[in-house]
């Protein structure tokens, strides 16, 4: 009897040396950019954008050291850029920016982008923020989690041709990992 209780009493002393473990929340900030080089020709019916671009969220050193022990992600901003714009002055673009996992085929979210003036976004040193619904952000964090990455899509047609602009879309987020002390 003697010797159960000693057994015991080493076995919850060890049990408790091992879960003594300390961990400590470790937050940080990352930001990331993709950029869509848009290029249409004169060609009869070549107004169509349609083009797809991974970012990857461990291009960020923090994020790729950390990345086992992310427990949660926190979407603080999508915002976009013209730049570079060549083309007609009054040429607009309509259609959508869409997100989806770094391994999807197909966006899960989608961003109206209706009748963008292409000249007057291009002259305006200001980036223009996404609007986003709770269920948008939420899906995109979970992609994040998912896959460490976005897939973003954009798609649309433009009112005028020949052109070419750049569309640069940055995401900030945060991070939440759980490391050992």
């Amino acid at each position: 009897m003697r010797n159960k209780f000693l057994l015991y009493g080493m076995v919850a002393i060890s049990l408790m040396m091992t879960s003594c473990e300390k961990f400590s929340e470790k937050t940080f900030a990352a930001s990331f950019n993709t950029t869509f080089e848009v290029n249409i020709t004169d060609e009869a019916g070549a107004t169509v954008i349609d083009l797809e671009r991974l970012l990857s969220a461990t291009d960020n050193d923090d994020i790729e050291k950390y990345r086992d022990d992310i427990k949660s992600y926190e979407l603080v901003n999508i915002r976009y850029k013209i730049w570079e714009y060549s083309g007609d002055p009054a040429a607009t673009m309509t259609g959508t920016l869409g997100v989806g996992n770094a391994l999807s085929a197909t966006p899960g979210v989608s961003f109206s982008l209706n009748d963008i003036s292409l000249q007057a976004i291009n002259d305006d040193p200001e980036y223009r923020q996404i609007e986003k619904t709770q269920q948008d952000i939420d899906k995109i964090q979970q992609y994040l989690l998912d896959t460490d990455g976005l897939r973003f899509y954009l798609d649309g047609n433009v009112t005028h041709q020949p052109m070419s602009f750049k569309l640069d879309i940055w995401v900030d987020i945060k991070a939440l990992a759980e490391v050992k002390d």
